[in-house]
């Protein structure tokens, strides 16, 4: 059931303040409210369980197969939050010099993605829309529901 919320995206509740699951969508997107994990930032890539508990995307993680979304805000363990699962994503984490329109894939670093195959996992669904700069953090991408390939 879509939820109705007041304020933005990003705020992160220190109590639960909608059923687990629950979705959102606004012109940019549908997301859904999860638990935090601890180091979560702005634009951290999580995977997620049918708890709809997240843990910090590395190659581990994404092998798993579970589905992916990209955090809202700053959803630290023992906290809630909004997490973006399909369209439009203003700050998506990545790796340093990663391109945008290629393939992405798993990193080595937690919350992280990057262009580089190189002993990762490619994440399906998933394309950036802005290469970053030089020095790694947030740049644009779209989703549709990202998962392991």
């Amino acid at each position: 059931m879509l939820q109705s919320i007041n304020g933005p995206l990003s705020v992160v509740h220190t109590s639960q303040k909608h059923e687990l699951g629950a979705l959102y969508s606004d012109d940019n997107g549908i997301y859904t409210y999860m638990t935090g994990v601890a180091s979560t930032l702005v634009g951290s890539w999580v995977t997620f369980n049918e708890s709809f508990a997240t843990v910090l995307a590395t190659k581990a993680e994404v092998d798993k197969l579970k589905p992916m979304a990209v955090a809202k805000g700053a959803v630290v363990a023992s906290s809630y939050g909004w997490y973006q699962i399909f369209g439009e994503v203003s700050a998506a984490r990545v790796l340093a010099s990663a391109a945008k329109e290629v393939a992405i894939y798993s990193s080595a670093t937690a919350g992280s993605l990057d262009d580089d195959s190189t002993s990762q996992t490619k994440v399906n669904r998933a394309v950036l829309r802005a290469t970053d700069g030089g020095s790694g953090g947030n740049v644009a991408a779209y989703i549709a529901y990202p998962s392991a390939a």
